[in-house]
């Protein structure tokens, strides 16, 4: 249940932040987006710290996440989904 309950967070997450991803761009002319992946339970910490990420022209969604965080994720007819995160627990 516990994996279930991080990825309804993660995707509510996702779905609620969408429009408001940080992006960055650095001195050295790359762009960057905020990545974190949170528990949804209070008190368990992280599955993924704070990092930032380097993005390209023509990353999806899915590309960011690949690059921040160990994942597994299944192809749909609607795209790419994860099923999950690595993690110590």
């Amino acid at each position: 249940m516990k994996a279930a309950h991080i990825i309804s967070a993660i995707t509510a997450t996702a779905v609620i932040s969408a429009a408001s991803v940080p992006a960055f761009a650095q001195e050295d002319g790359q762009d960057y987006v905020a990545f974190t992946a949170i528990k949804s339970t209070i008190g368990q910490g992280f599955t993924t710290e704070p990092v930032l990420v380097p993005i390209s022209e023509g990353d999806t969604g899915i590309d960011i996440v690949k690059k921040a965080a160990e994942i597994q994720f299944t192809e749909s007819d609607y795209g790419a989904y994860i099923t999950a995160f690595a993690d110590d627990d």
